[in-house]
């Protein structure tokens, strides 16, 4: 009997997990769908600048993106695995970044560039420029 009680509820308990789990991908969806643009990279260890106006994204729901980088053009899927972001440009290596922060307004990614670690802040909506 006892045994029974234990295993509904460690049952019971990985419903939960799983639901809530669901639930915030779902989150993370809405959060990161429209439009980003760049307003700050930072290389990380000499806090030198790169001119982040040049990046901007596009995230739809259904796991699609857009992005411009400078002058290169992106088109491709996303996903999440954990606090990291996937995207895979067609035709491209699939790459990650850690997201330190993701909101209505601000997503900041922490990226490896041939070794050295850069932050990449956007804010969500258009561009002023």
């Amino acid at each position: 009997m006892k045994f029974d009680k234990l295993l509904i509820l460690c049952f019971t308990g990985f419903i939960l997990t799983l639901a809530s789990c669901s639930e915030e991908k779902e989150d993370r969806h809405k959060l990161i769908s429209g439009d980003w643009h760049g307003v700050s990279w930072i290389i990380d260890d000499t806090n030198q600048e790169y001119d982040a106006s040049r990046v901007n994204f596009s995230f739809d729901k259904d796991g699609s993106y857009t992005a411009q980088l400078g002058n290169r053009e992106e088109i491709g899927a996303y996903r999440f695995m954990g606090e990291m972001l996937y995207t895979h440009a067609d035709g491209q290596s699939e790459i990650g970044v850690k997201l330190l922060r993701l909101d209505r307004d601000t997503m900041v990614m922490q990226m490896n560039r041939g070794g050295q670690m850069e932050s990449l802040t956007l804010a969500s909506g258009e561009s002023s420029d």
